[in-house]
């Protein structure tokens, strides 16, 4: 095997937090563990996308803190981990509106305001930036989606929309995501 996926839905990958599921508890503690002690596991990958802007920022602490205490606790097993920062999150469903508009001929813009995704974000990233390890490393999402000049996060490039939904992303800024996952790959593995 080269390569382990842990996804349970609505189940955060991180230990040291008390979920409302006690079955979720359960299987990232046993999970946690394989991974700890499974030696031809080298690389891990996180897609940090589990803090729901529903949450409190109290919520979002306690979520952020135990997920770089469970990304520290891989790390100091000798295991390298790549990080891949939220996406931006869009309103409305993009190929829907999208859809709708071409039937009336209307083009609209759903870019996402950059500042606004930092605020939302805030609480993870400063957390996750405290982890010091030259075996940790980040894809930043900003930097695929986002403009710093124009202060926007876009939903499409030259009629590629970057979402399949509101907060899903699609094929062509998968690839986008993927392209930065060989670069950190590389750093890694040369």
């Amino acid at each position: 095997k080269s390569t382990l996926i842990y996804t349970y839905l609505g189940c955060p990958p991180f230990t040291f937090y008390n979920h409302i599921d006690i079955n979720c508890s359960k299987r990232n503690k046993k999970i946690l563990k394989e991974i700890l002690n499974n030696q031809k596991l080298s690389t891990i990958i996180f897609f940090g996308d589990y803090f729901q802007d529903s949450l409190s920022k109290n919520d979002k602490l306690k979520r952020s803190l135990a997920l770089k205490k469970t990304i520290k606790a891989i790390l100091e097993k000798n295991k390298n981990v790549i990080f891949i920062q939220p996406i931006p999150k869009i309103k409305d469903n993009l190929p829907d509106l999208k859809a709708r508009e071409s039937r009336r001929n209307i083009q609209n813009n759903y870019n996402y305001n950059l500042q606004k995704y930092l605020n939302e974000n805030q609480i993870l990233l400063s957390t996750i930036q405290e982890i010091q390890s030259n075996q940790f490393f980040e894809i930043v999402s900003k930097d695929i989606f986002c403009s710093k000049i124009k202060n926007i996060c876009k939903s499409e490039q030259n009629n590629n929309l970057y979402y399949i939904d509101r907060s899903h992303p699609s094929q062509f800024i998968i690839n986008k995501i993927a392209k930065e996952l060989e670069k950190k790959m590389k750093k890694i593995f040369k």
